[in-house]
């Protein structure tokens, strides 16, 4: 298993920024979220990139900054939920970190992620048969990347973060 980085994966809502910050203060790593440093490199919210720029240069932006991201070591890194999508990325994040992916039921992701307007990809007529095509595409992708997966249903981030650390010390 790479420990270079643990990188956390997993649909919108699944609670990888929250859980990141807990684990990356629990076994004293830099913490890094993916999104939040392309907002800061755009100047722009990822709603404005998608609706001024395009998804297709929003995941050229991602690849770049997930490329710069795991040129340290030592960081827990919390990425979009499409970054699986580009195969590249998960060779990448393969190769330097050990992935694990966040799960959540569908009625959970949906309550975590449908007041907030700042999901592109879920600003539609119809958001959670969205959030469902989107799910069902993204899951195979999920799962070939992460080493293992931890469930985030019900659970808080400190709850998540200490089942990811168990495992990761069940599978060194």
């Amino acid at each position: 298993m790479k420990t270079e980085n643990i990188l956390l994966i997993g649909f919108m809502g699944t609670g990888k920024t929250s859980v990141a910050r807990y684990l990356a203060r629990k076994i004293k790593w830099q913490v890094l979220d993916i999104d939040t440093e392309i907002e800061k490199a755009e100047k722009r919210s990822i709603a404005q990139i998608f609706s001024d720029s395009g998804e297709p240069y929003f995941r050229r932006v991602e690849r770049r900054m997930l490329q710069k991201a795991l040129k340290k070591k030592k960081r827990v890194i919390s990425t979009g939920g499409g970054i699986v999508v580009n195969p590249l990325n998960i060779r990448d994040m393969q190769s330097k970190s050990t992935v694990v992916c966040l799960t959540a039921g569908q009625r959970e992701i949906y309550s975590r992620t449908s007041k907030n307007k700042k999901r592109p990809l879920l600003n539609t007529k119809n958001a959670f048969q969205t959030m469902q095509k989107l799910l069902k595409s993204r899951r195979p992708l999920y799962k070939k990347a992460a080493a293992f997966s931890v469930s985030t249903t019900g659970q808080t981030a400190c709850e998540s973060a200490k089942k990811i650390i168990k495992k990761l010390g069940q599978t060194k």
